[in-house]
């Protein structure tokens, strides 16, 4: 509803692409810094000129809890602005608002939380992430959290008989249908032609296309024997183990170090099946069995200074309560700082 030469001008569209695109813009800057971690009260003691979106927000937060309106946007800018609420906290509870609908996940009251500690997945850890993990445990446990030790006899033995199965088979008829369903014009083949990623694209071709799995000494076999195996056999026992195992100890999830070791440098050899299977040794278990699973960062490594993340895996079902969860165990943890350039 606004005249073309209202919103054409300086202070229509001209505003919106300054806050957004120009590092002279105040309410982009004040962004910036929350971002980096400061507060409010600090940015704007350090600054001369005005955020005119720091008061309206809270204008308009108040203008519409008198009138009734729900501006769950405004509402978590306010959050964030005025009660430290966390800028991930804030995205992840308005991407929960849109995916599962509903009212919104609140943090959880850690008390009532009890978190699994299998210890496959704390196998083949490095320095920085075995440190920072026994530090998260120990933070978890001062704010109420109940850690309990458990066994999941054969865990990683069952993932990998249905990982690369799953993985690779399937990939040939889900992105291919993901191609046609939006009338991409691509074929997979196109696809598969174009990947930049060398070790990328030689799965592609040498794998998924010809629907291949590796072999003994550089072979390639049949992938559709082991697929039905993994579907037939070996996924429903994972499952069946994660499910015992949640019931038997009462757990609300399972806790982990995301990947077992920090980020490497990105060089040919980052690529090789050695470091895949090591990056992958404990996401992959959840994901074979299809469970909701959340990646909180929790601090840097105090060798590497790269992040270290802490995974939770729950059963079917639980997403929502992980994300509680989630939100709770980042205020245990702080905000971390980026990583140094």
């Amino acid at each position: 509803g606004a005249r073309q030469s209202t919103f054409f001008g300086l202070a229509g569209v001209g505003d919106v692409i300054t806050t957004c695109y120009s590092r002279h813009g105040r309410n982009r800057l004040v962004g910036e810094l929350i971002g980096k971690g400061q507060t409010l009260q600090e940015i704007l003691a350090g600054m001369k000129n005005v955020s005119e979106g720091v008061p309206t927000t809270r204008s308009v937060r108040d203008q519409a809890q008198q009138r009734g309106v729900d501006v769950p946007i405004t509402n978590k800018l306010y959050e964030v602005l005025f009660h430290a609420k966390s800028p991930r906290a804030a995205l992840i509870e308005l991407m929960d608002r849109l995916i599962a609908g509903g009212a919104p996940a609140h943090a959880a009251d850690l008390r009532t939380v009890r978190l699994g500690v299998a210890r496959p997945f704390y196998a083949n850890l490095d320095d920085d992430t075995r440190a920072v993990m026994d530090d998260a445990a120990q933070k978890m446990k001062a704010a109420g959290v109940t850690l309990v030790e458990v066994e999941m006899p054969r865990l990683m033995e069952l993932a990998g008989a249905v990982g690369f199965p799953l993985a690779l088979y399937e990939a040939h008829d889900d992105v291919g249908a993901y191609l046609k369903k939006y009338r991409t014009g691509v074929t997979l083949e196109q696809l598969a032609a174009a990947i930049a990623s060398p070790d990328v694209k030689g799965t592609y071709q040498g794998l998924v296309l010809p629907r291949k799995l590796p072999g003994p000494n550089g072979t390639v076999v049949d992938a559709r024997p082991a697929y039905e195996a993994a579907i037939r056999e070996g996924r429903p026992a994972l499952r069946k183990l994660y499910a015992d195992t949640f019931a038997k100890h009462r757990l609300d999830a399972l806790v982990f170090p995301t990947v077992t070791r920090v980020a490497i440098a990105s060089n040919p050899e980052s690529s090789s099946i050695e470091n895949f299977i090591a990056y992958i040794q404990n996401s992959d278990p959840g994901s074979d069995a299809g469970l909701p699973g959340l990646t909180l960062p929790v601090a840097l490594g105090a060798a590497s200074r790269l992040p270290v993340g802490l995974e939770i895996d729950g059963p079917v079902g639980s997403d929502r309560r992980l994300i509680s969860i989630g939100m709770a165990l980042e205020r245990v943890f702080g905000r971390l700082p980026p990583p140094a350039r």
